[in-house]
């Protein structure tokens, strides 16, 4: 049941919520006229106050008891107003500060949940072999839920008796409750928000670290992501409309480089400008995500899923999409699925990727000289040899020829490479081009440039 149901709001027939975000104008007028009216009353009240008291010291007024207890009553009110005033500034004042330790106290209670761990028993015991491959001795641990198989290089094994070994492991419901409380905090104070996205995705940084980013040769299923990074991904991705608003008035990205988040699900959150820089991303749900502006630089994108996500203006400079292999009468289900005006392939390794759309949608994207295409798309870019056509059409633009110029822009602009550069991803010219590129799209403001 809707909770609007039960509200006080409800009871007054008032059921739509307020929009703040409306007629921002009319809130400081708002303010200014209240503030007049009411010190326009205070000031009234102080005259009316003296004037009284001057007819009664003047005797101008009965001097009976009723009068007496009444002036008697102005003048204590009037000596008593200041620190009545005072008291009650000291008083929403502590108020204030009482707010902000409870905030503080749970901020710090929720940080430390993060890093909840427990202990756990399990029997094993140590092993020691010949490794003939290398010509010396190792030793390892063998479980006894998890027998070790030897090799046929690891011979004469000494194995000593079973004992019991503790080990550590994540306490994953104390730490999904912290992400909770973490998102809860970040939705009812605006000012705390960007400080729990910041702990949220360090969380990420340090307990999904890449350290050795290269394609897997083969991915025959979604790789398994722990509950508690899928978690933060998921209270990451629905973000406030107010935090995201903060995000983008203070140009801020979310920072998740370096990660291993194979076969996270990204699915219909907001990702938008985040720094997604040198991850794996393999086997992804990117379906229905908001990526624009979102840094994908020198990250492996290989298998994942982009249908109908929105990477306008995204960057995947040097990044990697060479899996799955491309199959004659086929088509690959990745970017190509995805809205992808305005986004960046320089560099890319993108030869899984067997169409970027028709000539006219192929025209919103950049690509470089040493972008990597798929077989078919490579063939189109050698036959119409880019950097030789726009040597042509500077030519004709000098000489004046406007029949020849039409004919050289025309070819250009049914090729799907009329905004690619000649130049290699390295030639620093490149950043002049993209940007004026994504002048012409209309992409000026953040995040799809800083």
């Amino acid at each position: 049941m809707d909770e609007d149901k039960h509200s006080a709001r409800a009871w007054f027939g008032l059921n739509e919520r307020f929009d703040w975000q409306k007629a921002r104008v009319f809130g400081p007028l708002v303010t200014i006229v209240a503030t007049l009216i009411v010190c326009g009353l205070f000031f009234l009240a102080i005259i009316a106050a003296f004037k009284l008291l001057g007819a009664a010291v003047f005797n101008e007024i009965p001097q009976d008891g009723f009068a007496k207890f009444g002036l008697t009553g102005i003048i204590v009110a009037m000596i008593g107003a200041p620190f009545v005033v005072w008291r009650s500034v000291v008083a929403q004042r502590q108020v204030i500060v009482s707010e902000l330790g409870l905030t503080t106290d749970r901020l710090n209670a929720s940080v430390q949940g993060l890093g909840a761990v427990r202990d756990a028993n399990r029997i094993g015991r140590n092993v020691t072999y010949n490794n003939t491959s290398i010509h010396a001795y190792e030793t390892e641990t063998e479980w006894r839920d998890s027998p070790k198989i030897y090799e046929d290089y690891e011979v004469n094994p000494v194995v000593d008796s079973w004992q019991t070994f503790i080990e550590t492991h994540p306490n994953i419901e104390v730490r999904i409750g912290a992400l909770f409380t973490l998102e809860r905090l970040a939705m009812e104070d605006v000012n705390y928000h960007w400080h729990v996205m910041q702990i949220i995705s360090a969380y990420i940084r340090e307990n999904a670290r890449e350290a050795r980013l290269q394609p897997s040769s083969f991915v025959l299923k979604r790789p398994f992501v722990r509950e508690d990074i899928q978690t933060a991904l998921t209270v990451l991705g629905r973000r406030s409309a107010d935090g995201k608003n903060y995000e983008q008035t203070n140009k801020l990205r979310l920072d998740l480089r370096n990660t291993n988040l194979a076969g996270a699900n990204f699915e219909k959150g907001d990702f938008s400008g985040a720094l997604l820089v040198n991850c794996r991303l393999e086997a992804c749900l990117f379906r229905d995500t908001k990526l624009q502006g979102t840094v994908f630089a020198s990250s492996v994108l290989n298998y994942s899923d982009f249908f109908r996500s929105d990477m306008t203006g995204a960057h995947l400079d040097t990044a990697i999409i060479n899996q799955p292999t491309p199959t004659v009468g086929g088509m690959n289900d990745t970017i190509n699925m995805a809205n992808i005006r305005g986004i960046s392939l320089a560099g890319a390794d993108i030869s899984a990727v067997d169409y970027l759309g028709t000539p006219e949608e192929m025209n919103t994207t950049y690509g470089t000289k040493d972008t990597i295409l798929a077989e078919e798309l490579e063939e189109q870019r050698q036959a119409l040899n880019l950097r030789k056509l726009l040597a042509q059409i500077h030519k004709a633009e000098r000489e004046g020829a406007d029949e020849v110029l039409d004919g050289l822009k025309r070819t250009l602009q049914d090729s799907g490479f009329q905004n690619w550069s000649p130049y290699d991803y390295s030639d620093g010219y490149n950043g002049n081009l993209y940007r004026k590129h994504l002048a012409q799209l209309g992409l000026t403001s953040f995040p799809f440039v800083d």
